[in-house]
C-alpha cells in the first residue's frame, strides 16, 4: 500500500494484472473480438451513415478501432457486459430478425429497419438492447473530434493539458443575448 500512498500512477494494474490493451486488428484477435468488431461496424454504419451532407460518418471516426480500443481500456466486467451486449446483437440476430444470418451479414435496409424496431418494440429486452447499443456508439461517435468540431463544440476556460483542444472563447457565456449566444460567436 505505501505504493499507492506514494502516488504511483499504475495502482491499477499492480492490483488487477489484467491486459490493458489488447490489439485491436481484426486478424489479432480471437472469433469473438472479431464478432464484437462486426457488430460494431454493422450497428455503427446503420447508426452513422455515409453522406453527402458534409457531416462526419462512422468511417472517419474510427468507429470500429476506437470501440474496440476503448473496450481494451475497461475493467474486466464493463468490458465483458459490452462485449456480451454487441455478441448477442450479432449472433442472436436470427431470433430479433427472425431470419437466418448474422446481424452483420444483413443487408443494410434490414439492419436499419431492425434497430428501429428494436428501439420502439413493446418487448422490454429488446428497448433495453436498443437503447444500450445507441448510448455506446453514441458516445463513441460524439467523442470524435471531427464531429465535435462538425457540432461547433467550443471550450468557455482554457485547459491547457487537455487532449483534445478545442477552440477556445474566453469571453463566450458574457456575449450573449436574451436569446441565446449572438450569431458571431456561434
Amino acid at each position: 500500500m505505501s505504493e499507492v500512498a506514494a502516488g504511483d500512477a499504475n495502482w491499477y494494474d499492480q492490483f488487477f494484472p489484467v491486459p490493458r490493451k489488447v490489439a485491436v486488428t481484426q486478424t489479432d484477435n480471437g472469433f469473438l473480438m472479431r464478432r464484437v468488431a462486426d457488430a460494431v461496424e454493422a450497428a455503427s454504419e446503420v447508426m452513422f451513415p455515409v453522406n453527402d451532407f458534409g457531416a462526419p460518418d462512422w468511417k472517419t471516426t474510427q468507429m470500429v478501432e476506437r470501440t474496440l480500443d476503448y473496450l481494451s481500456e475497461l475493467p474486466p466486467q464493463t468490458r465483458q457486459l459490452l462485449m456480451l451486449m454487441f455478441l448477442a446483437i450479432e449472433f442472436a440476430s436470427p431470433f430479433l430478425l427472425v431470419g437466418p444470418g448474422r446481424f452483420s451479414r444483413q443487408s443494410f435496409a434490414r439492419r436499419e429497419r431492425a434497430m428501429e424496431r428494436w428501439r420502439t418494440s413493446w418487448f422490454a429486452p429488446y428497448r433495453l438492447i436498443a437503447d444500450a447499443l445507441k448510448a455506446q456508439l453514441c458516445m463513441m461517435f460524439l467523442s470524435h473530434r471531427a464531429v465535435q468540431m462538425h457540432m461547433r463544440v467550443w471550450k468557455a476556460c482554457d485547459r491547457p493539458g487537455d487532449v483534445m483542444q478545442l477552440p477556445y472563447r474566453p469571453n463566450a457565456f458574457s456575449e450573449t443575448t436574451a436569446s441565446g449566444l449572438r450569431e458571431d460567436i456561434v
